[in-house]
């Protein structure tokens, strides 16, 4: 979750943006033929809404992409990127779920804490680096 709030959303591809485009005119049309309270137009309503959400990436794949543009030119990115994912994947697990492991669970947390560590510090380093930044004095 410390990874989470430093991700940022980023649009789907253009071509996954007009699918999405094209189900919800679908959808539209669908719910146009159906009376404006039924169970069904409701129901149409909240998917068009879930469609209109999926035009940003996943948050799975936010922090993928945090973690590997963070530690870019560290030679094991990649690596730790798709760590950062199946960690989330245990993580949303866990809270779907109900039930993770205890031991797996253990382990996942010392690694989390140990990439959410590193990430952080190089996130801290890059910025310090940054023209925009300003020493205080």
């Amino acid at each position: 979750m410390s990874l989470e709030s430093l991700a940022t959303a980023t649009s789907k591809t253009p071509l996954a943006i007009e699918l999405i485009k094209k189900w919800a005119a679908e959808l539209e049309q669908l719910k146009n033929d159906l009376p404006p309270q039924s169970d069904d137009a409701v129901s149409l309503e909240a998917l068009k809404r879930e469609l209109l959400i999926r035009r940003d990436d996943s948050v799975r794949s936010q922090i993928r992409k945090l973690v590997l543009s963070t530690l870019h030119p560290d030679i094991d990115a990649s690596d730790r990127a798709d760590y950062a994912v199946k960690l989330y994947d245990l993580r949303s697990k866990l809270v779907h779920e109900g039930t993770v492991d205890s031991q797996k669970l253990a382990t996942a947390l010392t690694e989390a804490k140990a990439l959410v560590c590193r990430t952080l510090c190089a996130r801290f380093i890059t910025e310090a680096q940054a023209p925009h930044h300003r020493a205080v004095s």
